[in-house]
């Protein structure tokens, strides 16, 4: 068919292979760059147990399930600082799966009030004893780490744990993370 001497089957063909070739760029950059770099640091860290990347919204979401004994802030800020270096300058988030139970759950309910209110005022000497004696009443054991960034807390009972690192700086998701874990 033919239209003002254009011929339409050859125009949707090229627009078809244009568009094909578009997208196989765009994976290619996108596997290369940013896919196996990332799976590689994450697969190379030995606290690392199992991770999900979801690169299907603007910000990638990395779901990460921690080996159960691990210096959460350490491991978490090696974590982050690795995927930060492959990302660069696009956003992503790092939700923490772990094996939580019913009393873990509770102890940290009870636990967002203190951390909520550390937030507000600066008193993370206070929040810190607050969290561990929540834990310590529960028969828990508990670590609670701060830095600039965020304050981890990470509680064992028996062969459960919850892992929770919660940002400083944005009181609007405060608790995303930690609301995220697995059982």
């Amino acid at each position: 068919m033919h239209i003002k001497g254009i011929k339409i089957h050859v125009v949707i063909i090229a627009l078809v292979a244009g568009l094909a070739a578009f997208l196989g760029a765009q994976w290619l950059y996108k596997g290369l760059n940013f896919q196996k770099p990332l799976i590689a640091k994450l697969e190379n860290n030995p606290v690392v147990i199992s991770y999900k990347i979801d690169d299907s919204a603007d910000i990638y979401k990395i779901n990460l399930a921690l080996s159960e004994s691990v210096d959460l802030m350490n491991s978490y800020q090696q974590i982050f600082h690795d995927v930060k270096q492959v990302m660069g300058k696009r956003p992503f988030t790092i939700e923490l799966t772990d094996r939580r139970n019913n009393q873990l759950d509770n102890v940290y309910g009870k636990g967002k009030f203190a951390i909520y209110e550390a937030l507000q005022n600066g008193d993370f000497v206070q929040m810190a004893s607050n969290l561990n004696l929540y834990a310590s009443e529960a028969g828990i054991e508990s670590k609670v780490d701060i830095d600039d960034h965020n304050i981890y807390w990470q509680m064992k009972d028996d062969q459960h744990y919850l892992y929770s690192v919660i940002p400083r700086g944005n009181t609007e998701s405060i608790f995303a993370s930690a609301e995220t874990g697995g059982r």
